[in-house]
C-alpha cells in the first residue's frame, strides 16, 4: 500500500520541479527584453541631451530650487560609462556616470564636489521612466533626484 504512495509523491515532485525549469526559462527571456529596453530608454531619452533636475528631494525635503540654474547633458565615453556636462556654472563643471549592464543602476561621480553637487555623487537606481523623465532612487538614503529634458 505504501509503494503506490511513495511513485505518486515521487511523480508529483519530479512535475513540480519540471515546471519549476520551465517557468525560470521564461523569466529568462523577460529579464533580456527589460535590459534591451533600459538601454533603449537610456540611449534615446538621456543620453546627448540638455537635462534640468525638475525635482530633488532629500528625505522628503525638497531641495529642488538649488539646482534650478543648472543644465546636466550625459556623453557617452565607452559603452557603460561616459561624462556628464554641467553648465551654467561659474566655473564649468565635467562630472562622470557609469550605468550596471542592465541600465538599472546610475553612479554619479563629480570630482571635486563642491556645493550643492555633493548631493549627487552617489549610485542611484531607476525607478520610474516616461517619455522625458528620469527619476532615481539612492539605494542607502531617501534621495530622489526626477530629471526631465527641456
Amino acid at each position: 500500500m505504501k509503494k503506490p504512495i511513495i511513485k505518486i509523491a515521487f511523480i508529483a515532485m519530479l512535475l513540480f520541479v519540471a515546471f519549476i525549469s520551465f517557468s525560470n526559462c521564461s523569466k529568462d527571456d523577460n529579464t533580456t527584453i527589460a535590459v534591451s529596453d533600459n538601454k533603449k530608454y537610456f540611449e534615446d531619452t538621456v543620453l546627448d541631451h540638455d537635462l534640468i533636475l525638475s525635482s530633488v528631494l532629500d528625505n522628503g525635503a525638497d531641495i529642488t530650487s538649488q539646482y534650478s540654474k543648472y543644465t546636466f547633458r550625459f556623453s557617452r565615453t565607452s559603452t557603460l560609462s561616459g561624462t556628464i556636462m554641467i553648465g551654467n556654472t561659474d566655473m564649468p563643471l565635467t562630472a562622470s556616470w557609469t550605468v550596471d549592464e542592465t541600465y538599472n543602476d546610475l553612479t554619479i561621480s563629480i570630482s571635486p564636489a563642491r556645493a550643492p553637487f555633493i548631493f549627487l555623487n552617489d549610485e542611484f537606481v531607476f525607478v520610474s521612466r516616461t517619455d522625458f523623465t528620469l527619476e532615481t532612487l539612492v539605494k542607502a538614503d531617501t534621495k530622489i533626484i526626477k530629471f526631465s529634458r527641456l
